[in-house]
């Protein structure tokens, strides 16, 4: 099975942005950029103003990863040029088993 080719961006928040590459490698994925992507791991909750300009040129792009719940910031950027997907859900059993003891 060939690798498909995964973008992360942007790098506004290195940490963050390390962890989200790696585990593209880890899933089997190749890091490529945005413009050579067909998948997207945005890595920055914050950084949505940036969103148009990663995408621009990135004409085979068919999923964009949101790694949070909160999709809120992306509301307007929403549409069906791409399959969404978000972290809703990733953490309820943690937090449930925290609050439940």
């Amino acid at each position: 099975m060939t690798a498909r080719p995964i973008a992360v961006a942007p790098n506004t928040r290195p940490a963050m942005y390390e962890v989200m590459c790696r585990a593209v490698m880890a899933g089997g994925g190749r890091l490529v950029e945005p413009a050579d992507a067909e998948g997207l791991v945005w890595a920055d909750p914050a950084g949505v103003d940036s969103f148009p300009e990663v995408v621009a040129d990135a004409k085979n792009l068919e999923w964009i990863q949101l790694p949070y719940a909160g999709i809120e910031p992306f509301a307007h950027h929403l549409d069906d040029r791409w399959t969404w997907t978000c972290g809703k859900g990733v953490y309820a059993p943690a937090v449930a088993e925290t609050t439940l003891g």
